[in-house]
């Protein structure tokens, strides 16, 4: 990122660039991707501005299936079998979305049930054989 001399301006900038991100439809979105803004923002900024209730469920996740994820730049990203592995999707500063590819446990840890908000849960290609007691 071009360095603003201003660290304000910049953190202003970022936090613009990750509102609309979070608010805006898949034009916006698109916008954002197609131009570049996105590349202004680091995995951390968009955890920032999440509930923090999912981010500790996200932690808590990366540490029991020992992956990383990272974020959805779209929501198909999470619906479909592509590529991309171990990643989540965010709308309105929540946590919609999670798709798990390369966990190794057998069993889908409990603390899925805290990402209330959750829509999508993609499992495809693992080794899961048991569901949490909540579901």
């Amino acid at each position: 990122m071009t360095d603003v001399g201003d660290p304000n301006a910049t953190r202003v900038f970022k936090l613009e660039i990750l509102r609309r991100f979070n608010e805006g439809n898949y034009v916006t979105k698109e916008f954002l991707i197609g131009n570049k803004y996105i590349e202004y923002t680091k995995e951390e900024d968009f955890r920032s501005v999440l509930q923090a209730e999912d981010v500790i469920a996200l932690e808590e996740l990366e540490k029991e299936l020992q992956i990383n994820f990272s974020l959805a730049k779209y929501e198909e990203d999470i619906t479909t079998c592509g590529w991309i592995e171990d990643c989540y999707y965010v709308k309105n500063y929540r946590m919609v979305g999670l798709k798990i590819r390369t966990s190794k446990t057998k069993a889908v840890p409990e603390t899925i049930e805290k990402l209330n908000k959750l829509k999508y849960l993609n499992l495809y290609s693992n080794y899961f054989r048991y569901l949490p007691d909540c579901w």
